[in-house]
């Protein structure tokens, strides 16, 4: 499991006396700035993080919602690429870049480890294009829950998750409107595909939205 190589990355640090930080953001809190000096890297634990990029004409753009096990900051870049804000609250581990690089360096199970997650995210990337590209309202809805059921349950999809986003934030990262996407959630209610309880939600039939999604469970 992703939350797997965090844990291992910070034992790694504790065996070799190297510092990696606990810190804790509330809903809201700011964990790293876009285009500041990228001097660190975080291993998120606990809690939800919303990722976002400026456009050219000075509005953001939601591109992901991460969770515990997700890494910020790999990148070789100088800068942070994206903004990343605690949803809810957020508990990560911090380390200096220079640390992650040698761990990458002396730890090749790691390395690995982290390529392999590193591929999931890139599959992720080309699945939301085509959402964006191809998919209609409908179709983005199923797959984005379906995806965030896997996000917090693994392969028992069929278990209850908190949707802990606001609806304007699945909008903008989906490319609706915040009202699609709240009439596709009463739809997909009263057509018993999902159960939702203010922010709990349960897929009551998930082969039905992935048949939807045009996605293999």
């Amino acid at each position: 499991m992703p939350d797997r190589l965090c844990h291992d990355i910070v034992n790694f640090c504790t065996k070799h006396h190297a510092t990696c930080r606990e810190a804790r953001f509330a809903p809201r809190s700011l964990i790293i700035e876009e285009s500041a000096t990228a001097h660190y890297t975080f291993l998120v634990r606990r809690g939800t993080v919303k990722l976002s990029k400026s456009m050219p004409n000075g509005r953001s753009q939601i591109v992901g919602f991460v969770g515990a096990g997700h890494i910020l900051g790999t990148s070789s870049q100088e800068l942070y690429m994206f903004r990343a804000e605690a949803i809810t609250d957020v508990t990560v581990n911090r380390l200096s870049r220079a640390m992650f690089e040698d761990i990458l360096v002396n730890a090749p199970d790691i390395l690995s480890r982290l390529l392999e997650e590193t591929t999931a995210q890139l599959v992720t990337i080309q699945e939301r294009l085509l959402a964006l590209g191809r998919k209609t309202a409908r179709e983005k809805l199923a797959s984005f829950l379906l995806r965030e059921a896997t996000r917090n349950n693994g392969p028992n999809i069929h278990l209850p998750f908190s949707l802990q986003m606001s609806r304007a934030d699945i909008a903008d990262y989906l490319g609706l409107s915040t009202e699609t996407v709240s009439r596709l959630m009463s739809i997909f209610h009263q057509e018993k595909m999902i159960h939702r309880s203010r922010q709990e939600v349960r897929l009551l039939a998930p082969s039905r939205l992935a048949s939807m999604a045009c996605t293999i469970l």
